[in-house]
């Protein structure tokens, strides 16, 4: 095996190791918080596109490792390599899609509720004594703009960005998929392993601080 197949079965494991934890990682986001709010019904599609994802791109890659190490035994099957990195492509397309409707909800939303929290407070101020909107409805409402924001950085970073690069410098023979494999692959799905464990750890701080809030509560009715 020469030193660039070597590169091209580096950039597939990398792919393979990330893809498995995409599929564990949001495997566990759906089971954990699929009784949470409809809010982030997007979200929830969008976890089971990457299981998907991780799923068809571990199969792909460890067909491009098991190819390159046994090229002379598989060569007659290099067509396969097409026919399983389509359903990547093709939720990756998706997945792309979902997180742009995220993208322009969170937008929409952000305006309304401002526009409706302005619109209360003015209420409130000078015709009402009523509350206005709790923290926990603004920290929640911050939690999904977050999750957002992390979503649309790393397709910004692995998948635009990624195919800009590729475009610009990846045109010589030398970084030709014979030569490194599928890096583009490679990269988008460590992408979403990132993104997978960025997405947990804000929705378990949440988790966190909701636990440390109601025992707080409960403590302190208990001392009443």
């Amino acid at each position: 095996m020469t030193i660039t197949n070597t590169f091209a079965v580096i950039f597939s494991t990398v792919g393979v190791v990330s893809s498995m934890f995409t599929v564990s990682m949001n495997l566990y986001l759906l089971i954990k918080y699929r009784k949470k709010k409809d809010d982030m019904l997007l979200f929830y599609y969008k976890f089971g596109i990457d299981v998907l994802m991780g799923i068809t791109e571990a199969v792909f890659l460890t067909f491009v490792i098991f190819f390159t190490l046994f090229h002379e035994y598989l060569k007659d099957y290099k067509n396969f390599i097409i026919y399983f990195s389509l359903p990547g492509s093709t939720l990756g397309a998706i997945r792309c899609i979902v997180t742009l409707v995220i993208s322009i909800d969170r937008v929409v939303v952000v305006f309304a509720l401002t526009l409706g929290f302005s619109i209360l407070l003015c209420f409130k101020l000078f015709i009402l004594n009523k509350k206005s909107p709790t923290d926990s409805e603004s920290e929640n409402l911050s939690r999904i703009n977050r999750l957002a924001l992390i979503e649309s950085a790393i397709i910004f970073v692995f998948n635009l960005l990624q195919n800009f690069v590729a475009g610009r410098f990846f045109d010589s023979p030398s970084f030709s998929f014979q030569k490194l494999g599928p890096h583009g692959s490679a990269s988008k799905i460590t992408g979403c392993a990132i993104e997978a464990c960025l997405v947990f750890k804000t929705l378990s701080r949440k988790s966190s601080a909701v636990a440390s809030e109601t025992g707080f509560k409960e403590l302190r009715n208990y001392r009443k």
